[in-house]
């Protein structure tokens, strides 16, 4: 009987000294993270930064450093001086600022939370946070459903940025109004700030009315054909007016989505459902990407963009197509003929909104940077 009570006493101490063991390998564990954190962080007079490392995106920095990543429109709008064009794209070497959390507004929780009074810069970020396709009672893969012939009845995808995107217009949109001063004189509007703006078009104005502020973008065109498809109206924020007087009128700033000046345009606010019901794709459909909302020439996953089809063409909200890529090779390295290999999709786009003659897309999964003259594809 003895052994066995010193048989348990060593088991016993056993597990104990296991306990303690472990609990110290935990606590080490988190001390090396907080100190990795620390050696992470430069500091100098104007705030504390992190330099960017290989693999890393502003959804990572914001949830390493801020503790959520939710916080990572707030992180790319305060580096806004760097520039990051494209907030999926931060390269190593990049000097991230960071802020304090308690210096930031009311955040979303999720991507399908829309928040009037955030500053956001477009989206698609970031990666951007992760949306999803969704039905009642059904989750499907972010990327789409596994083909296009799928049946996408009831389904839907949804995008908490869609008031942000730009349009095509192939005549500039008739402007309700302009701005021509912000209180205090201040350089960079911003919400809360009060702007003074003057009536355009014999537009009459009601109190309480909200108006999206855009700006005349850039001019589009296919450059194969040379053929125009449109000016970009590319949405700036959101005001509310509070005061009308026979010669202005004053207004509020309830959301800004990029930086808006002085000289900045209106017209009516329309508050876009964020859901995007799916609809059946066009068979047979061949189109071009024309050009992407922030002017660049490679896009990425969540980049926006537009195609050169539109309701003319039977291009609906909804429907997607599949870009893609095509090689061409030389059988024989020492010969001069080149044969065209097959094509392979390389990415998704979801159509957000159209007018006539183009259309606002979505780039819901790519394998692959995207440039500008890409071709897609609808059902074959």
């Amino acid at each position: 009987m003895s052994i066995l009570k010193n048989c348990y006493k060593i088991i016993g101490r056993a597990f104990f000294f296991l306990a303690i063991l472990l609990f110290s390998c935990s606590l080490y564990a988190q001390e090396t993270q907080e100190t990795q954190k620390t050696r992470d962080i430069t500091e100098d007079e104007q705030g504390a930064y992190y330099t960017v490392k290989k693999g890393d995106t502003l959804w990572d920095i914001s949830k390493k450093f801020l503790n959520s990543p939710w916080y990572w429109p707030e992180l790319w709008e305060v580096n806004s001086s760097l520039p990051i064009p494209n907030p999926h794209l931060i390269y190593p070497g990049q000097r991230i600022r960071l802020f304090r959390r308690d210096m930031a507004g009311g955040l979303p929780k999720s991507p399908g939370q829309i928040s009037e009074s955030l500053p956001q810069s477009q989206a698609s970020l970031q990666p951007l946070p992760d949306t999803e396709f969704e039905s009642p009672g059904t989750d499907v893969p972010l990327g789409g459903v596994s083909s296009l012939e799928d049946d996408i009845k009831g389904k839907y995808y949804n995008y908490s940025l869609i008031n942000q995107a730009s349009f095509l217009l192939q005549e500039p949109y008739p402007a309700k109004g302009a701005i021509f001063k912000v209180q205090d004189n201040k350089e960079m509007i911003s919400d809360g700030d009060l702007v003074f703006l003057r009536a355009m078009n014999n537009h009459t104005f009601l109190k309480n009315q909200k108006y999206t502020v855009y700006r005349m973008s850039n001019l589009i065109k296919n450059e194969e054909t040379g053929i125009i498809t449109g000016y970009q109206h590319r949405m700036l924020g959101v005001i509310e007016i509070t005061r009308i007087e026979p010669e202005f009128l004053m207004a509020v700033v309830t959301s800004t989505y990029h930086p808006f000046q002085i000289g900045d345009l209106l017209m009516p606010f329309e508050n876009r459902s964020p859901k995007v019901v799916l609809s059946e794709s066009v068979k047979g459909m061949m189109g071009t990407i024309i050009g992407s909302e922030d002017n660049e020439t490679m896009l990425g996953e969540h980049s926006v963009g537009f195609i050169d089809k539109g309701q003319l063409d039977g291009i609906l909200p909804g429907q997607q197509y599949k870009v893609f890529f095509q090689e061409t090779a030389k059988p024989d390295p020492a010969g001069n003929q080149s044969i065209l290999l097959p094509p392979a999709d390389v990415a998704t786009l979801l159509v957000l909104f159209t007018t006539p003659v183009s259309s606002t897309f979505l780039i819901t999964y790519s394998s692959r940077s995207i440039n500008i003259g890409a071709k897609f594809h609808g059902p074959m």
